[in-house]
């Protein structure tokens, strides 16, 4: 099987963004929060646990520390350049997204990328206090909302929240 294999995928607006592939099988596309790039020890063992049953793409979101340059970072840029690695992976995949990821695979479902399964690990809604319920309640992709032991009392509160307004959801 051997390592991942380094490709790159052009967004649409011009910016280059690299990404590992792995595995065989069904794609599905990790997403990293804000500071994680596809060399983020954490990413890096998901892959590899993944490949095993999976096609596996780690990238480089614009404000990781693996990346250097490009366009400035917005949700709007984000999701586009996912847009373009659901194309690297045939047109659809399922997409796991940790904490700033996770906001970026929900509002990608939103938007009607070809999102075959969503997992969300703790997801950080609720800051300021609102959950975007009139953005996210008619998303139909199957979804996991997953939080870790220790996590925040309010990103518990998000999973919560997040639980009870997707309509299917674990």
């Amino acid at each position: 099987m051997g390592g991942p294999r380094l490709s790159t995928v052009v967004s649409s607006d011009g910016t280059t963004i690299a990404f590992d592939l792995s595995g065989e099988g069904p794609p599905i596309i990790l997403i990293g929060d804000a500071s994680q790039g596809r060399s983020d020890p954490k990413l890096v063992h998901l892959a590899a646990l993944l490949a095993r049953e999976r096609t596996v793409l780690t990238y480089d979101r614009r404000d990781s520390i693996d990346r250097a340059g490009g366009s400035p970072n917005t949700l709007e840029r984000e999701i586009e350049d996912l847009d373009v690695l659901l194309d690297a992976a045939g047109g659809s995949a399922s997409v796991f997204g940790m904490s700033s990821g996770a906001v970026i695979a929900l509002r990608a479902a939103a938007h009607g990328l070809e999102i075959e399964t969503l997992a969300l690990y703790e997801p950080p809604f609720m800051f300021d206090g609102a959950l975007p319920v009139e953005r996210i309640r008619f998303i139909s992709v199957p979804t996991v909302v997953i939080v870790g032991e220790r996590c925040h009392p309010r990103i518990r509160r998000a999973a919560r929240a997040l639980w009870a307004v997707l309509p299917d959801v674990q």
